[in-house]
């Protein structure tokens, strides 16, 4: 797929007409969501999620620096109204950012089975507290808990849960498989749920995956939490883990960055959706395809008024000719 890369970095109007091109070589028309590996119900989840974020903003929280941004700053995103979702490991940002507000997480976003399995507890408590929580997961996961028997909140409230599939590595999405997404990270995951949900903005906080410097060896290069007990291993030398950090970093963010704009944009024609506005709130991020950030306290910050919100023209999806 590196040429369609490299085209669609080039002109907009030909990417946009490349990948109306590649959607409809790939099947006919919109999303089909017949597909039997799909939930019966998974045109009503689309609706479900469209239900909750319409005319909201969409933050989704990571693990960087640049969270501290967030942190920092309660009492102003105290009066925004957003929707938030966070990726896999999700306590933290419930902590530190959400719950001084009088706020809890309206998506989660897990990618990982065994992730699953250490937050069970914890994700079984945040669906009973939050009654508009939506819990995001490849269908893998629902493969293996129907074998295994659980978490048992795998196996019952479906309209509390949202499932696509991405367990291989195809690009771009084709209308007979409108919900595979790469299997690259967990943000690919989160950002095409994001524009199914049709947001006014989406808000990328805590993605700064960058290396400072040259010397990619130096304390402090990367953003990986480096006195982290998880990061280190009895069995590894302190070179041998940096070396696995510094590579696993440059690995998704290089593929996030060729993939994101594709993904994102192949998922808006397939549903026949607008596109909304991706903003990075990470300085110098690696995740290079967004603009700058400038979200209500950030342009006031950075001398930047917040981007205008698009003219909604189209309707939203609706389950005609869907099971």
């Amino acid at each position: 797929m590196k040429p369609v890369f490299t085209a669609l970095a080039g002109d907009f109007a030909a990417s946009e007409r490349q990948s109306i091109e590649i959607c409809q070589k790939a099947g006919r028309g919109l999303a089909d969501l017949s597909h039997p590996r799909y939930p019966e119900d998974c045109a009503q989840a689309i609706g479900r999620i469209q239900d909750l974020v319409a005319a909201r903003d969409l933050f989704i929280f990571g693990m960087g620096p640049s969270l501290l941004e967030v942190v920092s700053r309660r009492a102003d995103i105290a009066s925004m109204d957003f929707a938030s979702m966070t990726l896999n490991s999700f306590s933290i940002i419930e902590e530190d950012v959400l719950r001084p507000i009088g706020r809890r997480l309206d998506f989660v976003c897990m990618t990982h089975p065994k992730v699953v399995e250490l937050q069970a507890s914890a994700l079984r408590e945040w669906l009973c507290a939050v009654p508009t929580s939506v819990l995001i997961l490849p269908l893998i996961i629902r493969e293996h808990a129907a074998i295994t028997g659980g978490p048992d909140f795998l196996l019952d409230n479906p309209e509390r849960l949202f499932w696509f599939n991405c367990f291989s590595e195809q690009l771009p999405p084709s209308p007979l498989d409108p919900l595979h997404i790469p299997a690259i990270n967990t943000l690919i995951c989160a950002l095409s749920v994001g524009i199914l949900a049709r947001p006014r903005r989406v808000f990328l906080f805590g993605f700064d995956g960058k290396i400072e410097g040259s010397d990619i060896h130096r304390v402090g290069a990367h953003y990986y939490r480096d006195g982290h007990q998880a990061y280190h291993a009895p069995h590894r030398k302190e070179a041998e883990v940096r070396r696995i950090h510094v590579g696993a970093l440059l690995w998704n963010s290089t593929h996030f960055s060729e993939t994101a704009p594709v993904v994102v944009r192949h998922m808006s024609l397939l549903f026949d959706l607008p596109l909304p506005p991706i903003y990075n709130v990470c300085l110098n991020s690696a995740l290079t395809p967004f603009p700058p950030a400038a979200s209500s306290w950030w342009g006031r910050r950075h001398g930047s008024a917040p981007p205008r919100s698009a003219p909604r023209t189209k309707p939203p999806i609706t389950t005609s000719g869907c099971p």
